[in-house]
């Protein structure tokens, strides 16, 4: 995907947890069929509507990760934070639609204008869409939310961001189908390991993830306390090959600070990470192993 593409954006915004929903305005269509059903895919992707988004998925797409296994991947957004991203989703427009369309295959090509959910404004009117914090409050004071969104489009000050893209879709027995196509995906690989005799258990919930350069996902592993006191951890990480890190970003990390767990407790740490768009074409595939050291002997430097 190109780095100001609908894919990368939606990246950035799974790390602020709040991506929103488009209700899209398609000024050109050359095959009403596969743009109609493109807009509704991107709205659903842009929302973090993953459930509806799986059942989109070509056949071929979807024997390659079950639906537990994709919804663990991509977090759902829901609720409230929902609600208010909705709102201010029907800003985006969708423009210049060009559907190439060649018997049961179709490539959907577009740009798109939508607002920037990363600018600090948008954050601040909504409340950095925190769901828990959104459900808390009234009726009314989501619609002012929503109202304070529409005054600043209306006026342009609210933040955009521009961009172009393409989908590319199949036709099965019950309609096109999105076909993403995991020819060019790179097998990443997680391992978990334990050192300095520290007391856990420690190991991903899933061994590997097939990810395409461009795409954000999300691993989470998980830690149980086989101790009878109160321990605190870090984590650091070893990648092979040892120049991983060129092509692996890792967005969100519990190796980022120290962990601390209670006699017999058990947490999830979700890793969020993404294959940039140049890896080689001779590696095809990462090993990331995760190693948990007490806070105490972890290593300098």
């Amino acid at each position: 995907m190109r780095a100001r593409s609908i894919a990368l954006f939606v990246a950035a915004l799974v790390v602020l947890s709040m991506l929103p929903v488009a209700f899209w305005s398609v000024r050109h269509v050359a095959d009403g069929d596969a743009a109609e059903f493109t807009r509704r895919y991107l709205a659903a992707l842009y929302a973090r509507d993953y459930a509806r988004v799986y059942s989109w998925l070509s056949t071929e797409d979807r024997k390659t990760k079950s639906r537990a296994e994709y919804l663990t991947e991509n977090p759902s957004f829901s609720g409230a934070a929902l609600e208010v991203a909705r709102g201010l989703a029907r800003m985006i427009e969708l423009k210049d639609v060009r559907a190439d369309v060649n018997g049961d295959r179709a490539t959907v090509r577009f740009a798109f204008r939508a607002p920037d959910a990363n600018a600090p404004a948008v954050q601040r009117i909504a409340q950095g869409f925190d769901s828990g914090r959104l459900e808390k409050l009234s009726v009314t004071d989501r619609r002012a939310i929503e109202r304070e969104f529409e005054n600043l489009h209306g006026r342009s000050a609210l933040p955009m961001i521009e961009g172009e893209d393409k989908v590319d879709l199949v036709k099965e027995r019950d309609g096109w189908r999105v076909a993403t196509s995991t020819a060019g995906a790179i097998r990443v690989r997680f391992s978990g390991e334990v050192k300095e005799g520290l007391a856990w258990d420690f190991r991903p919930l899933k061994d590997i993830v097939l990810a395409r350069p461009g795409e954000t996902l999300q691993v989470i592993y998980t830690a149980t306390n086989r101790s009878g006191r109160i321990i605190t951890g870090k984590a650091r990480h070893v990648d092979d090959p040892a120049d991983a890190e060129k092509y692996l970003e890792i967005v969100q990390c519990f190796c980022f600070i120290r962990e601390t767990l209670g006699p017999g407790e058990t947490k999830e740490f979700p890793l969020v990470f993404r294959v940039t768009g140049a890896v080689p074409a001779s590696i095809k595939e990462f090993h990331l192993t995760y190693q948990f050291y007490p806070i105490e002997k972890f290593p300098k430097g």
